[in-house]
């Protein structure tokens, strides 16, 4: 069984050149896509082409069309913009999913911008975050009970979050990555995370 250990993962993205490791924090926040559409569908709040055109936009920098500085910047920004507020009135379930979404997205352009593997980290996290609270309400699991923390770890869908983000990170770590296949992997991957 996978455990979820974020020093562990930031120390192995810290070994990847910057371009992979903004591609693992890509494919990520790739994943989460879908449940910022989702949260839209539901709430007419957010703005999920923002999100995925900031999204692709990370992409084509790796591709070679560089992001300058105050681009990169104002794309973060924005995204961070875009994370729903608890506190909003219209705030539904969907809203804590879009939350993890909106920042992986933002998490990933940092990482582009400061290079910075605990940004990457934190993307991955946005992704371990949001199906550990789907699995806590879809079971509802008491999280003070003595045996919830073993049912978590060993939920289908936790280890198969947890095997994707091993899978990436072998990936980029081998020579022969190719980063398209990684976030066309990602995008397909998104559409059954919950399920």
């Amino acid at each position: 069984m996978l455990i979820y250990n974020e020093s562990q993962l930031v120390r192995e993205l810290e070994e990847l050149p910057l371009p992979r490791r903004v591609a693992f924090a890509g494919a990520c926040a790739e994943r989460l896509l879908p449940a910022y559409a989702t949260f839209h569908a539901k709430s007419k709040s957010g703005d999920p082409s923002f999100i995925e055109q900031a999204l692709a936009r990370l992409w084509a920098d790796l591709a070679g069309d560089t992001i300058v500085g105050a681009a990169l910047e104002q794309l973060i920004t924005r995204c961070e913009a875009l994370v729903p507020d608890e506190e909003d009135d219209t705030w539904i379930e969907e809203s804590a999913y879009a939350q993890n979404a909106a920042a992986a997205v933002a998490y990933a352009l940092r990482c582009r911008a400061k290079g910075n593997a605990q940004e990457a980290g934190w993307a991955a996290r946005q992704v371990y975050e949001a199906i550990d609270q789907y699995v806590i309400r879809r079971e509802g699991i008491d999280v003070n009970a003595r045996e919830a923390e073993d049912r978590l770890r060993g939920h289908r869908l936790i280890q198969a979050e947890l095997e994707r983000q091993k899978r990436d990170l072998e990936d980029l770590q081998s020579s022969q990555a190719n980063v398209e296949e990684i976030r066309q992997r990602a995008r397909l991957d998104g559409q059954q995370l919950f399920s």
